[in-house]
């Protein structure tokens, strides 16, 4: 039995060592460390002879060798059962079995056949991959998985899912330890399993550059904003871009340098590359509008692109004026001016206006671009346009003063266009801002608008001011037909209610006031007069107008009663009269007189002798008076 093993000539005494520690069970890493065959041939021939080839010992990196570079059927069944022992033993026995060959190898290129036999050729890839995963990460571990990767045919796998997953979780920087002439093969296989990796890093080398090529090509990375910047940044590595860059401008930046295979792979996945990357970016007007108008961007993502981002465009032509959300319309156009997408500019505004827009939307628009929008011209004045822009601007009745008085500046008021839309409040803006000139067609319609359907004594204050005011920033036409603008020939109610304004108005002067006071004093009751707050000068003016003696007499006793005591004022007014009898009350110590019946007398100097201009004053029998008057220099009565 022995006999080949010792004789002389036939096998070198360490060759014959070697066979010995294999018979006695010698592991595979104590023969590989301490032996180093003469010939490798021999030694096989001699082990098969004895059926040492089983035993662990005979798996030498020097047999394995001479295996592979003498390939026959009887080698490869031998090198076979060899694989056949070592999958036979424990996970850890597995890789030390590896580990060892591997460092002992002469020649890489025989680990590399021996990885693609062992796990090609006899299948063992999933057993090898089980055992893989049960192992901590270190050279032997990431040196058999390159090789497995970029040497194995991924189909012989069962299980090419948990294969698939397995490779993700080695990640991207697997690939810097591939050897450059596998990597073409280990790219390939990665694709033909669908691998997509999730933790994308810079290229430091050129075949991490190759790689990473290949992947952007194939999309074989998870399209988030980490993955996304590094590849997009990666690819540009010799133009500078930074990271930083792509996360501003993630669409832009491979529109510009054409980074075709990313576009397709974008558009693609449009909503995704939406929601996680380009929302967060500060990209241009331009960018954002082509990605709105995506034909696959989805409805929903539009509008978070809207509260999200910043942006504004000058027109919505583009954009649809509705979207269905869930099944639900909403207005496009009301979110672009809800978030301040759009310039404030007239045409665009008024193409909105013109919309089912969101009045409260508008609103808040304008409340906020009130200002821009005064300095702008607007030639509109009519049509359906302008009705648009009446009904919902110039009626307004949520709009502030201040951004109602801006935005109405270019706006030409169309007075055919007054109906119930506009309110008293917004009839008295326009008054305030001046957008209206008095005339008698403007007069009419406001009047049909607001006097005329309107029961004269419920008419609110703020109407008849309104007016009021409207008379007195056009006096010059109000004064040449007060008649008309008075309403003189309706009901008295009105005249009286406008006069009662007027005499209440800053912005009539007392003569003014004293002048309609007494042009229509014979329209009105007396009891509208006696009951008319007026201060001294106004009823002074007002008698020095009069030339009717009743009327001059009963405004002086008025003037008497509301305590004005004045001598002098009272003696010139007294003397203004036709009657000529009382103007002897101031010139003398008494005076006899004998005035016209018509005139009430006795209230006349009642009132004088009460405000202590005459002592005291009689009627005779014959009809005439009596008046103890006094001097002018007798100030202690006064």
């Amino acid at each position: 039995m022995f006999r080949s093993i010792f004789h002389q000539g036939s096998i070198s005494v360490n060759d014959n060592d070697y066979i010995k520690a294999v018979g006695r069970y010698m592991s595979c890493e104590e023969v590989n460390r301490n032996f180093s065959l003469d010939n490798p041939g021999d030694v096989l021939t001699e082990l098969i002879e004895q059926h040492y080839q089983y035993r662990n010992g005979a798996i030498h990196y020097q047999i394995v060798s001479y295996l592979f570079d003498n390939v026959n059927s009887s080698n490869n069944k031998t090198l076979s059962e060899m694989i056949a022992m070592i999958f036979r033993e424990s996970s850890t026995d597995i890789i030390s079995i590896f580990n060892i060959l591997e460092s002992r190898f002469y020649d890489p290129s025989y680990f590399n056949r021996l990885v693609a036999f062992a796990l090609g050729e006899n299948r063992y890839l999933d057993k090898m991959l089980t055992v893989l995963e049960e192992q901590d990460n270190n050279d032997i571990i990431t040196s058999i998985t390159t090789k497995m990767i970029a040497l194995v045919s991924p189909s012989i796998s069962i299980d090419q899912k948990n294969y698939q997953q397995y490779i993700v979780k080695q990640g991207f920087n697997l690939i810097a330890f591939v050897e450059d002439d596998d990597l073409p093969s280990f790219l390939n296989n990665i694709k033909q399993l669908g691998v997509v990796y999730k933790d994308i890093s810079m290229p430091v080398t050129p075949s991490e550059n190759q790689a990473l090529l290949f992947i952007a090509d194939n999309q074989m990375y998870s399209l988030d904003r980490i993955n996304y910047r590094v590849v997009v940044a990666g690819l540009l590595q010799h133009e500078n871009i930074t990271c930083e860059q792509v996360d501003e401008l993630p669409w832009s930046i491979i529109e510009r340098y054409q980074l075709s295979s990313l576009k397709s792979y974008v558009n693609d996945n449009i909503d995704k590359f939406v929601q996680d990357i380009f929302i967060y970016s500060k990209e241009n007007t331009e960018a954002i509008i082509v990605v709105l108008t995506h034909s696959d961007l989805s409805n929903r993502l539009k509008v978070e692109i809207l509260k999200k981002m910043q942006f504004t465009v000058t027109n919505l032509d583009v954009f649809p004026e509705r979207l269905d959300i869930d099944g639900n319309k909403i207005s496009y156009h009301d979110l672009f001016f809800s978030y301040e997408h759009v310039s404030p500019e007239w045409e665009v505004l008024i193409d909105y206006i013109c919309e089912d827009c969101d009045l409260k939307v508008l609103t808040e628009y304008l409340e906020t671009h009130a200002q821009t929008l005064s300095q702008q011209e607007l030639n509109l004045t009519d049509g359906d346009s302008y009705n648009c822009l009446y009904m919902k601007v110039i009626c307004n009745d949520q709009l502030k003063d201040i951004t109602y008085a801006a935005v109405l500046a270019p706006i030409y008021i169309n007075v055919h266009y007054w109906d119930d839309r506009l309110s008293i409040a917004n009839f008295s803006r326009l008054i305030k801002n001046n957008k209206v000139e008095l005339n008698d067609e403007s007069f009419k319609l406001a009047a049909q608008c607001f006097i005329s359907n309107t029961e004269v004594k419920s008419l609110e204050t703020e109407t008849i001011n309104t007016f009021v005011l409207w008379f007195s920033k056009f006096k010059e036409i109000f004064f040449a037909k007060t008649d008309y603008y008075l309403c003189e020939d309706s009901d008295n109610t009105l005249l009286e209610k406008m006069l009662t304004a007027i005499n209440s108005s800053q912005q009539f002067t007392v003569k003014e006031k004293a002048s309609l006071l007494y042009s229509y004093h014979e329209s009105y009751d007396e009891s509208f007069l006696n009951e008319l707050t007026m201060p001294h000068e106004t009823l002074i003016d007002l008698i020095a107008l009069s030339t009717d003696d009743s009327f001059t007499i009963d405004q002086i006793v008025r003037l008497l009663k509301l305590g004005f005591r004045e001598r002098t004022e009272i003696a010139h007014l007294t003397n203004e009269l036709t009657e000529r009898e009382f103007s002897k009350i101031f010139n003398q110590k008494s005076a006899t007189l004998n005035p016209s019946k018509n005139l009430n007398s006795d209230r006349f100097l009642s009132a004088l002798q009460q405000a202590g201009l005459i002592k005291r004053w009689s009627q005779r029998e014959d009809g005439k008076y009596y008046v103890d008057c006094r001097y002018e220099e007798d100030e202690s009565y006064l």
